[in-house]
């Protein structure tokens, strides 16, 4: 379709689309998102994906393709960056779903993208330019309802990918909304599905989108179709974004008896926190804190003595036999405590020679840090 109207709407997509990036990247720090760099990434890559089709289309570049007419002037160029840009879009988007899954590690995720992103320049950049064009007009028919091109189908194949990944994320958030009163967890639950269905819709849009005419649909049709539709995805985003939260353990904090922090963790960052100057400034009142619960909340039975509500979180008190811990996280519940418990127990056996007013060992740190990990890590 080489309508001026539409080539000025698909501007307008990706003007939207680096909108959306700007309001991912500033939801994602202010609600402590860990996922919002590759979503971001993706907003910010389909953006340029949809730029550079609307140069094409300007252009008449893809019309010659199809048309099987020789390349001019910089055809093969604008074609081959095309699919560059769409190819990383697809590629950010599995790895924010597979980083969001935590099926593994998030520099496990990130080393994946990387291999991706190497075979995909070898595929698109390096080889000659008959061999990209023939790649684009190879045809493909899938369970003989849908024709597709080469890159149609294998696009098309990454986002059914990144969408299926994203079901084990739904049913952790469903879990959480059983468990939590927390609003938010609900809204979460219910747009971590729409982005689920939007994938899919995402997906047969790469897959028939250079084959329009010869799946029998309206060219005219299908460019409407596609422009909401990718408003509907840069929305849907930027409210995945504004909705996240860290729904679990944000901080750890372990002090002794007499109320000194011992160490700081950070599960969801999966990495120890320094005495900065907001922990430093906090141990007066967390060794008043805990000893007011020493005192009082350890031997009472009363519920509401047992965690402290704030604006933006919960701080949940747990009390062992050589230590305190202090959890703030965005819900409470069951498992939280549970796992608390379980966890100062075995603490309490692996400290048992532990003094108060001292400081742990470094080989103590490592250890207490790594049973943190295994403990709170996929609940953070």
């Amino acid at each position: 379709m080489d309508d001026p109207l539409y080539v000025s709407l698909k501007f307008v997509v990706a003007a939207a689309l680096f909108a959306g990036f700007l309001i991912a990247i500033f939801f994602g720090r202010r609600r402590q998102n860990p996922f919002y760099i590759p979503w971001s990434i993706f907003l910010l890559s389909f953006g340029l994906f949809q730029l550079m089709d609307a140069l094409n289309y300007k252009f008449g570049v893809l019309m010659r393709i199809e048309l099987g007419q020789p390349p001019v002037g910089n055809d093969t160029l604008l074609f081959r960056i095309l699919y560059i840009t769409q190819a990383l879009a697809m590629i950010f988007l599995f790895t924010a779903s597979l980083e969001q899954s935590m099926i593994v590690p998030p520099r496990a995720s990130r080393i994946i993208a990387a291999s991706l992103t190497i075979l995909v320049l070898y595929f698109i950049v390096i080889p000659l330019e008959n061999t990209l064009i023939s790649f684009g007009t190879l045809e493909i028919i899938i369970f003989y309802l849908f024709t597709t091109e080469f890159y149609g189908f294998i696009f098309g194949f990454i986002v059914v990918c990144s969408a299926f990944l994203l079901i084990p994320v739904f049913i952790r958030y469903l879990k959480l909304t059983l468990i939590s009163k927390n609003k938010r967890i609900g809204w979460k639950t219910l747009i971590t599905f729409l982005v689920f269905l939007m994938l899919l819709g995402l997906a047969f849009l790469m897959t028939v989108r250079r084959k329009v005419i010869e799946n029998g649909m309206s060219e005219n049709a299908f460019a409407i179709f596609e422009i909401v539709y990718s408003f509907f995805v840069v929305s849907i985003i930027a409210i995945y974004q504004s909705q996240s939260v860290s729904h679990g353990i944000e901080t750890i904090i372990v002090v002794d008896k007499e109320g000194n922090p011992l160490l700081g963790y950070s599960p969801f960052r999966r990495r120890r926190i320094s005495f900065d100057e907001k922990i430093i400034a906090a141990s007066g009142y967390l060794s008043g804190l805990f000893h007011f619960i020493q005192d009082y909340v350890a031997t009472t039975d009363k519920e509401e003595f047992k965690e402290l509500k704030t604006t933006s979180s919960t701080l949940s008190f747990y009390t062992g036999e050589k230590i305190f811990m202090i959890v703030q996280s965005k819900i409470s519940g069951k498992r939280l405590d549970k796992t608390t418990n379980m966890v100062l127990t075995d603490l309490d056996n692996y400290l048992i020679d532990f003094e108060t007013n001292r400081l742990p060992t470094e080989q103590q740190v490592e250890d207490i840090i790594n049973l943190l990990e295994k403990n709170f890590y996929l609940i953070a």
